[in-house]
């Protein structure tokens, strides 16, 4: 394990360790204001992760919304912006996207642009899994604006084709081609020409241009 690998594997585990104290505390009378007291210390946004249980995800985001008031933040002028920076590691770029997207006061069009783009973050970075688990929740997500606002079905569409697409791409990467074929399938359905006439496994060069900042 080269040095680069080392250090982000000490991130993630960082990361799932603040995580599990966030959700553990919540069990505890006042424990979700300590943690928030503690991160904000910290200066640390705990981030919530696709494979985590919707109660551990909500537990996450009590203890997020509490740090982010603390330290004063943005969510999109502060947060997203630092996302967007693409000096930054795409580990960091990808965490702060999931951060933003768990946070109370971001709308769900908002999170299912930002699952959709944390997708595509890891996809370049060959995170397939995670690219996988990201486009699928992004899928919800739109599907779950479009129910709640039919009116914002055409922008949600063309969401729908760049996270189907790139969970077709991550799918196809781990193996699971007939799950990438589906996923190819939909993508096309809600207008991808790049998904069209094209053979699986693809190439994750195809995906340029999936994340969309919103």
């Amino acid at each position: 394990m080269g040095a680069k690998e080392f250090s982000f594997f000490l991130q993630q585990l960082r990361n799932e360790l603040y995580s599990n104290l966030a959700v553990k505390a919540a069990e505890l009378e006042g424990g979700t204001e300590a943690a928030a007291k503690l991160f904000a210390q910290l200066r640390y946004v705990p981030p919530s992760f696709p494979q985590l249980s919707e109660r551990d995800t909500a537990a996450i985001r009590k203890v997020a919304d509490l740090v982010v008031d603390q330290l004063g933040l943005s969510p999109k002028n502060d947060i997203l912006r630092m996302a967007g920076d693409k000096n930054q590691s795409p580990n960091d770029r990808v965490n702060l996207t999931l951060v933003y997207a768990n946070l109370s006061d971001v709308a769900q069009r908002q999170r299912a642009w930002a699952l959709n783009n944390a997708a595509h973050i890891n996809l370049a970075n060959h995170d397939f899994s995670q690219s996988f688990e990201l486009s699928k929740r992004a899928l919800a997500s739109a599907d779950a604006v479009i129910a709640a606002d039919p009116k914002l079905g055409i922008e949600m569409r063309d969401l729908k084709s760049k996270a189907a697409l790139t969970a077709a791409i991550a799918s196809a990467r781990l193996g699971n081609e007939a799950a990438a074929y589906q996923l190819q399938a939909v993508a096309i359905e809600n207008g991808s020409k790049k998904a069209v006439n094209l053979s699986l496994p693809l190439s994750v060069e195809i995906a340029r241009d999936l994340s969309v900042e919103r």
